[in-house]
């Protein structure tokens, strides 16, 4: 059997040729208009006017006309996003309404799936550039419709897109901040964070995720470390982070919540922090109170945490004066005994209440957010030697006076002996009522007492017979 397995000649194809030239002419308009564009930017002149001519309807339209009718023209969808990305935040913009649920789904549409490309990058800029509730109140309707839309199929294998479309839950969320903060790896820097998202260093997203890296960088660092943290997060304190919760206060309560968790003992200095980030937690009816501490309601086992940690450090600074006094008069084997008898009064939790009285010279060099603390820092004038004054309320209705340089501790029972440190907030305080009267050696209603010997063991023997206080202080230096 023989096959014959030539090919016939095929038949020449006899398209028209005014048919070629139109589609020729076509594809050549597209890639005009496509490259006009590239050069423009992404809003060619006719599309501003379009827009301009939309906002003078919406800025024009009265009760009787609704959104849709404002706004019923072809390619209005681009042409709101335009708007709403421009004019979101802006306050002469009262004309464009708040963008809720109802003009979320009029401008986004039922089904992200079905955006173009264009339509997808717009709605990520407009995510990107307003992020919040407080700019977007449908920013979960917004979110929504982008995860919808980079979850289709033509999307492109590399660049922005594909970045997005890899990460679409973690950032396309209401709390998609936090939820990238969290995914950062050790030591990742957030500039190395913000590129391996693909987040743009512009808009309210980048501003929230800088928000969120440092506290949780701060949630993870070791107690006590972490001050280019922390003065990141003092210079932006002011900044809203949670509804009613600045960014300091949220800052406030990691250190107090990680210090509880750890024993209660505040490590470093981040008791200073509490005052640099907050203020004061020992005036609960004050501003500040209000502004850095309830607003994130603290329990009363967290206050006293914080409090606590105040009261330490402040009274480890009128430590550190005195051991400079004590260096400087040639008497520095005082110092152990006397600052080991202070933080002893503190560790077991002897001192309600106290209050430093600082020669000018000392009261500078306080760091400046303990020096505007008036209720428990003031100056003392009159100290010729250069003497600062610690008075402390105790338990068992007892106080103490104690002092830098040769100040012998006073130790009284019953009223205030100086009522007006602890009545009133003055600046300043005369040296001579902490050394006259009731507090002098020879006139003193209570027991006046040189650091000379076992000062110690006889000053509460002497407490014990005169105030007769039951069960007596048993000293026993904390370590």
């Amino acid at each position: 059997m023989h096959l014959d397995l030539r090919l016939n000649d095929l038949t020449l194809s006899r398209i028209a040729s005014i048919r070629l030239t139109s589609a020729t002419r076509t594809l050549q308009e597209l890639t005009g208009r496509n490259l006009a564009r590239a050069k423009q930017g992404p809003e060619s002149p006719q599309f501003k006017n379009r827009k301009e001519e939309m906002k003078q309807r919406l800025m024009k339209r009265g009760k009787a006309v609704s959104f849709e009718q404002a706004t019923d023209e072809d390619g209005r969808e681009r042409l709101l996003l335009s708007l709403y990305l421009e004019y979101a935040t802006r306050l002469d913009a009262s004309w464009l309404p708040t963008f809720d649920e109802f003009i979320a789904s009029s401008v986004l549409g039922e089904n992200g799936c079905f955006w173009h490309a264009g339509r997808r990058l717009q709605a990520t800029q407009l995510f990107f550039t307003h992020f919040g509730l407080d700019q977007l109140p449908a920013l979960n309707v917004l979110c929504s419709r982008i995860l919808e839309a980079y979850q289709a199929q033509d999307l492109p294998v590399s660049g922005l897109g594909a970045v997005w479309h890899q990460h679409r839950a973690l950032i396309f969320a209401t709390d998609g901040p936090q939820r990238i903060a969290r995914a950062a790896i050790e030591r990742e820097t957030l500039a190395e964070l913000m590129d391996r998202f693909a987040v743009p260093s512009e808009g309210r997203f980048s501003a929230r995720l800088k928000e969120c890296y440092l506290l949780t960088r701060l949630e993870a660092i070791e107690l006590g470390q972490g001050q280019e943290i922390l003065s990141e997060l003092e210079a932006m304190r002011h900044v809203p982070y949670l509804p009613g919760i600045p960014l300091g206060a949220a800052a406030v309560r990691i250190l107090t919540q990680r210090t509880l968790q750890a024993g209660g003992v505040w490590q470093g200095d981040w008791a200073d922090w509490l005052l640099r980030l907050g203020s004061d937690p020992s005036i609960p009816n004050s501003a500040g109170f209000l502004k850095w501490w309830a607003c994130w309601h603290p329990t009363p086992t967290e206050l006293e945490c914080a409090r606590r940690g105040v009261n330490r450090q402040t009274l480890e600074y009128f430590i550190q004066f005195l051991d400079a006094s004590l260096r400087e008069e040639g008497k520095y084997e005082q110092f152990k005994d006397r600052a080991g008898f202070l933080r002893w009064l503190d560790d077991t939790r002897k001192i309600r209440r106290f209050k430093l009285m600082l020669h000018p010279r000392a009261h500078q060099n306080l760091p400046r957010s303990y020096q505007q603390q008036r209720n428990r820092i003031a100056q003392i004038e009159g100290s010729g030697q250069g003497v600062s004054v610690i008075a402390m309320e105790c338990i068992d209705d007892v106080w103490i006076v104690e002092g830098t340089h040769s100040f012998a501790i006073r130790v009284l029972r019953g009223e205030c002996p100086v009522p007006e440190v602890f009545l009133e907030e003055r600046a300043s305080y005369p040296y001579s009522r902490f050394v006259q009267n009731a507090m002098h050696r020879d006139t003193c209603t209570g027991i006046w007492k040189p650091h000379m010997g076992d000062w110690i063991s006889d000053l509460l023997w002497q407490m014990k017979w005169k105030f007769h206080i039951e069960p007596p202080w048993t000293y026993g230096r904390i370590l």
